[in-house]
């Protein structure tokens, strides 16, 4: 039977609790299990006190019987302070699974050394008061429990604002509270902006407020503290749907794509995570739209995409889609839209179909593709005739996709930046090149590599059109579309099954055809 809370907190009050001071009297603790479940797996023997709505649990290998006493006291008048708190469990455990206190739904996981710090406390009003985002319970948190915010805090951002070009601080993203992606100065800054931007939410809309994302109170909390800053961006970041998962230090859903983003070469800390993250959202957002705009008839699949998990984790050398695990792995910082749209685009893996699976990727993502990603391809075309190391063919082809570049996009390799989109003309241009000149010896890997090569298992046999590679797919997709050969709609449906495929190319003989008319077209269109 529970103990009334109110009670246990008024003996703590008559007896004048202190470090030398007896403990109020608890109900006795009483033996009991939790069973390891896919959101904590671990199995946890308890000792266990129930207090109305609030259940303490040690577990055995940490449990004292005066030390776990004075800590569920701590615990319980915490839980007192918090205004509204539901149900909440506490397990406190001798080796939790996160460093940090991990909390999924009215659970909370963590060490005696976190209850007894505090570091506890926003674990406790996430659980308690069903608050599931990062900063909202940090923010909270600290209001509750006298936290102070610094009276230069605007000058303080300013600062790092200005020593971090590019930053999504002000988007509070989970990224900014973990040592995995931020230094402890930064994430002391970000909880300084929580607990004032949370202050800010509870004096324009009560504290329940602080349960939503509360993206639409940024603009009016910056302008308070007299800062400007684009918040289109910030708040799309704040209206991630963010999850905790004990292997990873963020989660959150999209669609219908769970990432789990770890630190990389490329996205190394909070800025860098956040930015790639937030491209990666707007990306995917506008491709859904794409498709359900212009492939109607294939929607209706799409939208019953199988839910996918996307991997940062560097247990693959290549980005890939595994349609069988439904994982997407993401080894490069610019392969990630092309790989969302695989997973979109991709119901059964076949051979014959192989090369529309680049083909349509390609032609749903090549937009997305900046400047920077293929920066090392610009700089080749446009530098190339200095370089020493370079053969007379390759000075020759890159001649020629400098050429074929201007033609399509209307300016020189040398102002691609100006571009929205400039790697669709680089790509259209390296694949002309290389098909116009076959017998000159040069190899670019996204025009020279088969598909069939780069993931072969998925393609045994190999088939005919599957010597066809990434960029060829690509610009041969392109065609048939520009030339009305086949609708959008059509190639989607080619990638997602064999039937698909079957609609829109009958026999090998007909891709053989179609084939042999497009490169006489390219022959025709940009020959010297």
């Amino acid at each position: 039977m529970k103990r009334p809370l109110a009670v246990i907190l008024a003996f703590s009050l008559l007896l004048g609790i202190s470090g030398c001071s007896s403990a109020p009297e608890l109900p006795e603790f009483t033996d009991g299990v939790r069973e390891r479940d896919e959101t904590y797996p671990a199995h946890i023997e308890t000792k266990s006190v129930e207090l109305d709505d609030l259940g303490i649990h040690f577990s055995t290998n940490a449990f004292d019987e005066t030390a776990s006493v004075e800590l569920a006291q701590k615990v319980a008048e915490d839980y007192a302070a918090i205004s509204g708190a539901g149900e909440a469990e506490v397990y406190i455990l001798n080796e939790p699974l996160t460093d940090a206190p991990f909390v999924s739904g009215a659970e909370l996981f963590c060490s005696a050394e976190a209850v007894e710090s505090g570091e506890y406390r926003p674990a406790l009003v996430s659980a308690a008061l069903n608050i599931t985002g990062r900063w909202q319970a940090e923010g909270l948190s600290r209001e509750l429990f006298g936290g102070e915010v610094p009276d230069g805090l605007a000058d303080e951002i300013a600062v790092y604002l200005s020593a971090h070009e590019g930053s999504n601080l002000l988007s509070l993203a989970p990224f900014y509270f973990t040592e995995d992606f931020a230094d402890a100065e930064t994430i002391a800054l970000a909880s300084d902006c929580a607990q004032s931007l949370a202050a800010y939410v509870i004096g324009e809309a009560g504290q329940g407020a602080l349960r939503g994302s509360c993206s639409e109170y940024l603009p009016g909390w910056l302008a308070l503290l007299g800062l400007e800053a684009e918040t289109e961006g910030l708040q799309t970041l704040m209206e991630l749907d963010y999850t905790q998962n004990v292997y990873y230090p963020a989660e959150f859903t999209r669609s219908v794509f769970t990432f789990r983003p770890v630190p990389t070469e490329w996205m190394p800390d909070a800025d860098a995570a956040s930015a790639h993250m937030l491209r990666l959202c707007t990306g995917l957002d506008r491709l859904l739209d794409y498709l359900e705009t212009n492939a109607p008839e294939s929607w209706a699949r799409i939208e019953q995409t199988k839910p996918y998990e996307v991997s940062f984790e560097e247990s693959f050398d290549v980005s890939c889609v595994d349609v069988y695990s439904s994982v997407v792995h993401m080894r490069s910082e610019s392969s990630g839209l092309h790989e969302l749209a695989h997973a979109l685009t991709i119901d059964e893996l076949c051979g014959e179909a192989g090369w529309v699976f680049e083909g349509v990727a390609m032609h749903c993502s090549e937009w997305w593709i900046s400047y920077e990603d293929y920066e090392m391809f610009f700089d080749l075309a446009e530098n190339i005739d200095t370089m020493e190391s370079a053969s007379e063919d390759e000075r020759f082809i890159f001649g020629e996709i400098r050429r074929i570049f201007k033609e399509l996009s209307g300016v020189d390799v040398s102002e691609a930046q100006t571009l929205e989109s400039p790697a669709i003309p680089l790509v259209k241009a390296m694949t002309y090149a290389m098909l116009l000149h076959p017998e000159r010896d040069v190899f670019i890997k996204m025009v020279s590599k088969p598909s069939a090569d780069v993931v072969s298992s998925f393609y045994k046999p190999k088939y005919p059109t599957t010597v066809l590679s990434h960029a060829k797919s690509y610009a041969f997709c392109e065609y048939l579309l520009d030339h009305g050969r086949l609708t959008l709609d059509q190639l989607v449906a080619a990638s997602l099954d064999l039937e698909g495929y079957r609609a829109a190319f009958p026999t090998d003989e007909y891709f053989d055809e179609l084939y042999a008319e497009y490169l006489d077209w390219v022959r025709e269109e940009y020959s010297l």
